[in-house]
């Protein structure tokens, strides 16, 4: 097993050079914000359906999802929302 960690280890280092990461560090920290996605999938729960509705509407006519609008969409549970979001999937699709 030890083996098998070290060959991967110097895989590791032989493969990834630090200047082919750096260039997409924003001040030295990764550009995903762990913390700003959990706190939108926190507070974007149980929204009522009309403002799923609208988010969906806004993807429709290929507008950005902001943050808060997407973790809103991850965080439907009702089957009767997600059967209207996959609606809106294949609808877009045939446009």
């Amino acid at each position: 097993m030890q083996t098998t960690i070290n060959n991967m280890n110097n895989w590791v280092q032989n493969r990834i050079k630090p200047q082919q990461v750096t260039k997409y560090l924003n001040d030295g920290k990764c550009f995903i914000d762990d913390a700003e996605i959990e706190s939108n999938l926190l507070s974007n729960k149980n929204h009522d359906p009309a403002r799923i509705k609208d988010i969906l509407q806004k993807s429709l006519a290929v507008q950005t999802l902001t943050p808060a609008e997407t973790a809103c969409l991850l965080n439907v549970q009702s089957p009767e929302i997600l059967a209207q979001m996959a609606e809106t999937v294949w609808t877009s699709e045939s446009n």
